[in-house]
C-alpha cells in the first residue's frame, strides 16, 4: 500500500510537469510570531496544531499554532516557513498541493528514490509518525493535529524511507547523535514559537552504572536516554532510562576497557562502535543485539569514532584511516580509505558530502567525500592533529588543530580554522596558544563559534573569527565539547572535581554543578533545550531537568508529624524511601515525627528506585506543637547530589581506594575529547 501511494505521487509529479500545474515559490521573509502561537515544549497543548520540518541533517523547525487559526495543513505550513523565514515552492494541481521544495531542498528529478519530502501524520493512538495517505492541502487541522516534512531518501525495493522524524509532538527535540547533528555543528537552533523550559541546575535523578565510568555523551530519542559505561572490571553496559530516571533495560557490548564513541540512535536501532573492535546494532526499545559487525579495524584501539546517520544508514571512521558507509543491519555499501588513524575522530555529513579527518604523524588529512559515489573529492593536509568532529554550515567547513611545539608537548599550540566547504580555502584562523590537553570539537552557528581549550572558554566571531569573550573553566586535561541549544549554551569540564554548566550565549553563567572529587569527566553534555544529561569518571550519570519526579505532604497535629512521600505517575516497581528530619532518619513511604519545640524543621527526602536511580528532595517544615489543627506542605526542590553520596561513600568504604586508583591511571585517559 505504501509502495502504491508514492508511486501514485511519483505519477502526479509527472502530470504535473506537463503542464496541468500552476507552480508557485515564496521568498524568505521573517515574519514576527503569530498571536499566541505557543505551547509547551515537551508536549502538544490541547487547542494547538504542529508541523515539524526535517531537513536530515539535524536541523528541525516546529511550529505551533491555536487551534481555529488556520484550517488544513497546507496553511500550516505556510504559516510554518513564513515564521522561520524559509523558501518554499509548490505545484497547485487538480489533484491538489504538492511540496518541491522547502528552505531549497528540492525533491529530486533524477531519480526514482529521491531524496524527496515526504509528509507524515502523527497517530497519537500508536505513539508514531505515519506517512500521509491524501495531500498537504487535505489534511484537515482539529486543534491537536501534529504533521511533519521530512527530506529523505527511500528504499530502491521497498519505496519506504529509510528514517522517520526523529522529533515527535512529545519529544520535539531529541539528540540521537554525537553533538546532536550529522553536520557536527554542536548546535540545535529550536528555531520555533514555544517557550524553552530550562533545566535547573539540580539534579533530577542520577544512578551509577555499577562498572565502569562514563567518558561518552550520552544521546537521548523520544523519551529515552542512553548511555554507554566503561567496562573497568567487568563488560561494559549500555543503559536506557526513561526520562525519570527509571532503568529500561542494560546490555553488556564485552568490553573491559574504556569505551569512547557515542551511540547513534535511528531507525529504532541504537548503535554503539565498542574499543573492543565490534560495532554492536541493538533494538532501541529492549537492548536485544540485532546485529554486530567484527571486520571494520584493524587498529589495536577499536572504534573510537562516533557514527553518523546517512540517507541510507550511518558513517563510522574506522580507526584504521578509513570510512565506512553501513546500512542499519550493519551491511557495508562502501569503504574509502583516506589517510593513516582516524582514532577518536567523528567525520561530519551535509548535503551527500562527508568531511572526514585522518592523522599522519603529527599531520591531518582532510578527506571531502562524494556519499553517492564513495569517492574522494578533494583533500588537503593541516599540520597538527584534528581529533574533535569538524562542524560544516552553510558552506563553512570550521575544525580545531593542536600542534606540538616541543617533543615533550601532549597537544601544544592550538588553532581554529575557518574555511570555505566547498574548496579548503581559508577564511580566518584563530590561535588560542597552549593547550594541555585535546581541545573539544567546536560549537557553530551562523553567528558564534565556541570551544574549550586550555582551560578556556572562547566565543568567537563566526565572519571575521575575532574573540568576543573568553572565560576560565575548571578544565586541565582533555576538553569534552559544549552544545548549544537556542541561545543557551551546556559544557562540561575534565579536571579533579569536574564541572557541568549552563550559560547564555554571552558568556553569563546561568548555573554551575561540580561532581565529588576525583570525579574526572571525558563525557560531553547532551543538551536537548530542556534536560542535560551527563557522566563522569565515578560511574554515575546525572540529568538535569524540570521534572517533578516526587513530591512529600505533611500533616501534623500537636507536634505530631506525618510526612507522606508521593511519586510522580510514570514512576512504577520497587521504590525506596528514606527520610531525614532534623538528623533523624526514618524508611517507608510515611514517617512519623514529634516535635517537642516549634519551629521551621529540615525535611530531606531519599527516593532510591530498584536499579539504583536516587532523587533526593528537600524542603522545611513549619511546625506548631500547640496547635491542634492540620497543616499541609510540599517539597519540591532538589537537594543535590553531596546530599547522598556522603550517604553512598559512607557504605561503601572500598571508594577511597578506587579514588586513589582512579587519580593514579588518570594520566592514561588523557586522550583526546571529541
Amino acid at each position: 500500500m505504501i509502495k502504491n501511494k508514492l508511486i501514485s505521487a511519483i505519477l502526479i509529479v509527472t502530470v504535473m510537469m506537463l503542464g496541468a500545474s500552476v507552480q508557485h515559490s515564496l521568498s524568505p521573509s521573517r515574519q514576527s510570531p503569530m498571536p499566541g502561537s505557543s505551547a509547551g515544549l515537551h508536549s502538544v497543548n490541547a487547542g494547538s496544531n504542529s508541523v515539524l520540518m526535517s531537513f536530515g541533517n539535524g536541523t528541525n523547525y516546529w511550529y505551533y499554532s491555536p487551534s481555529g487559526s488556520l484550517d488544513d495543513g497546507f496553511n500550516l505550513t505556510l504559516a510554518a516557513v513564513h515564521y522561520f523565514g524559509l523558501a518554499i515552492n509548490y505545484t497547485n494541481s487538480t489533484y491538489g498541493v504538492f511540496v518541491n521544495s522547502l528552505g531549497n531542498e528540492w525533491n529530486s528529478n533524477s531519480t526514482s528514490t529521491g531524496p524527496f519530502w515526504i509528509l507524515w501524520i502523527w497517530n497519537y493512538t500508536s505513539g508514531s509518525w505515519e506517512m500521509s495517505g491524501v495531500g498537504i492541502n487535505a489534511i484537515g487541522l482539529n486543534g491537536s493535529t501534529s504533521i511533519a516534512w521530512s527530506y529523505v531518501v527511500l528504499n530502491a525495493q521497498t519505496y519506504n524511507p529509510y528514517t522517520v522524524p526523529a522529533g515527535t509532538p512529545a519529544d520535539p527535540f531529541p539528540t540521537s547523535s554525537f553533538r546532536g547533528s550529522p553536520a557536527g555543528t554542536g548546535y540545535n537552533p529550536l528555531l520555533s514559537n514555544l517557550p524553552q523550559t530550562l533545566p535547573s541546575g539540580h539534579i533530577s535523578w542520577s544512578a551509577g552504572t555499577g562498572v565502569g565510568g562514563v567518558d561518552t555523551q550520552a544521546v537521548d530519542s523520544n523519551g529515552s536516554v542512553y548511555f554507554v559505561a566503561d567496562g573497568s572490571g567487568g563488560d561494559s553496559p549500555v543503559l536506557a532510562y526513561n526520562y525519570y530516571g527509571m532503568l529500561l533495560w542494560k546490555q553488556s557490548i564485552g568490553s573491559l576497557d574504556y569505551e569512547l564513541a557515542a551511540p547513534l540512535v535511528a531507525n529504532g536501532e541504537i548503535i554503539i562502535p565498542s574499543t573492543n573492535g565490534i560495532l554492536y546494532i541493538l533494538n532501541a526499545s529492549n537492548g536485544d543485539v540485532l546485529h554486530t559487525v567484527s571486520n571494520l579495524t584493524s587498529s589495536p584501539y577499536g572504534l573510537t569514532g562516533s557514527p553518523v546517520i546517512g540517507p541510507e544508514g550511518f558513517f563510522l571512521n574506522n580507526c584504521s584511516g578509513g570510512i565506512d558507509y553501513l546500512s542499519f543491519n550493519g551491511s557495508l555499501y562502501w569503504s574509502v580509505h583516506t589517510a593513516g588513524a582516524s582514532y577518536y575522530s567523528t567525520p561530519s555529513y551535509l548535503d551527500f558530502k562527508l568531511y572526514s579527518f585522518a592523522g599522519v604523524g603529527n599531520h591531518s588529512v582532510l578527506s571531502v567525500i562524494n556519499v553517492t559515489s564513495g569517492k574522494v573529492e578533494w583533500s588537503s593536509t593541516y599540520t597538527g592533529t584534528v581529533s574533535g568532529a569538524p562542524s560544516v554550515v552553510d558552506g563553512a567547513l570550521v575544525f580545531v588543530t593542536a600542534v606540538k611545539t616541543a617533543p615533550e608537548d601532549y597537544y601544544g599550540n592550538v588553532t581554529v580554522h575557518l574555511e570555505n566547504a566547498t574548496d579548503g580555502a581559508t577564511v580566518w584562523n584563530f590561535t588560542a596558544g597552549e593547550s594541555g590537553g585535546a581541545p573539544s570539537s567546536t560549537v557553530l552557528t551562523k553567528n558564534y563559534v565556541i570551544f574549550i581549550s586550555g582551560g578556556y572558554l572562547y566565543e568567537l566571531n563566526a565572519a571575521d573569527g575575532k574573540m568576543i569573550w573568553q572565560l576560565r573553566v575548571n578544565s586541565q586535561y582533555a576538553s569534552p565539547s559544549p552544545i548549544v541549544a537556542g541561545n543557551y549554551l551546556a559544557y562540561s569540564t575534565n579536571s579533579n572535581e569536574s564541572q557541568v554548566s549552563m550559560r547564555l550565549l554571552n558568556g553569563e553563567q546561568l548555573w554551575n554543578f561540580t561532581a565529588g572529587a576525583g570525579n574526572y569527566s571525558l563525557s560531553s553534555p547532551d543538551f536537548n533545550g530542556t534536560s542535560v544529561f551527563w557522566g563522569d569518571d565515578s560511574g554515575h550519570v546525572y540529568a538535569f531537568q524540570q521534572l517533578q519526579i516526587a513530591d512529600f505532604n505533611y500533616s501534623q497535629h500537636e507536634g505530631n508529624v506525618t510526612l507522606t512521600a508521593q511519586l510522580n505517575n510514570h514512576i512504577t516497581g520497587p521504590v525506596n524511601y528514606t527520610w531525614s528530619v532534623d538528623g533523624a532518619v526514618e524508611y517507608g513511604q510515611t514517617a512519623d515525627q514529634h516535635f517537642r519545640y516549634n519551629g521551621t524543621y529540615d525535611v530531606t527526602l531519599t527516593v532510591s528506585y530498584s536499579s539504583g536511580t536516587t532523587s533526593v528532595y528537600s524542603s522545611s517544615i513549619q511546625v506548631n506543637s500547640s496547635s491542634s489543627n492540620q497543616s499541609s506542605g510540599t517539597g519540591l526542590h532538589s537537594a543535590g547530589f553531596s546530599a547522598y553520596t556522603l550517604a553512598e561513600y559512607a557504605a561503601l568504604p572500598a571508594v577511597a581506594a578506587a579514588v586513589i586508583v582512579l587519580l593514579l591511571v588518570r594520566h592514561r585517559r588523557r586522550k583526546p575529547a571529541q
